[in-house]
């Protein structure tokens, strides 16, 4: 099925919704996924994985635990939309010259989109690392990535690095090309299963303002 990226937004949106993430979380995962879509970064298999991998772990096992020089999860493992978020929050300090390390994170492909923005935000050059793979982002928004391996099969790394880009930036532009992509229906289904989760239950009440046939069904 062929999907454009506002299909995309929506669908991650209320997925992540349904996945337990608040609404403000639920947004930036709808906007990393049309990022990583139009950059042609095939992310909805990772979405799905990440989800299913979450799904009923308290939101305190995937965040950010305080902790000096270094973040981690006291799960064991970083959840990237939350840590992305915070990436952009503390976009200042990285433009700075203050590096971010992070200890074990899940798919951390899905960082990119949100070291791109923190970049943008503050018109700094910035590189977003993890063993092997470098993201850099320029002042002019140009992003490059030596990644010679397919970054969406990493279902986690041991270390992560986001901070300012020091010198110029290295590997292939990539560019943002795509408005629509073809999304495999089975990807799209997993996906559903969160979406569902954030539909009401049909009741009494909401029969009687008016949601679905009513109370008189005359099909």
């Amino acid at each position: 099925m062929r999907c454009s990226l506002n299909e995309i937004d929506s669908q991650l949106r209320k997925a992540a919704r349904g996945a337990g993430l608040p609404w403000g979380l639920a947004e930036e995962a709808g906007k990393a996924a049309r990022w990583l879509e139009m950059h042609g970064i095939a992310c909805l298999p990772v979405f799905a994985a990440l989800f299913e991998r979450n799904d009923g772990r308290n939101y305190d096992e995937i965040a950010i635990m305080p902790a000096e020089g270094l973040w981690r999860a006291k799960g064991g493992t970083l959840c990237p939309l939350i840590t992305g978020a915070a990436l952009v929050d503390r976009a200042e300090e990285i433009a700075a010259g203050r590096t971010v390390e992070l200890e074990v994170v899940a798919w951390p492909v899905l960082l990119v989109p949100f070291a791109a923005a923190a970049a943008k935000a503050t018109g700094s050059g910035i590189a977003l690392a993890w063993p092997g793979v470098q993201f850099s982002f320029e002042d002019r928004l140009v992003v490059r990535s030596n990644a010679t391996l397919d970054v969406t099969k990493m279902a986690s790394v041991p270390h992560a690095s986001c901070g300012r880009l020091v010198g110029r930036a290295q590997g292939k532009i990539v560019k943002p090309e795509i408005a629509s992509t073809v999304v495999d229906e089975s990807v799209w289904a997993r996906l559903d299963v969160f979406v569902e989760r954030t539909y009401v239950p049909a009741s009494e009440e909401s029969r009687l303002k008016g949601a679905g046939a009513g109370l008189l069904d005359t099909d």
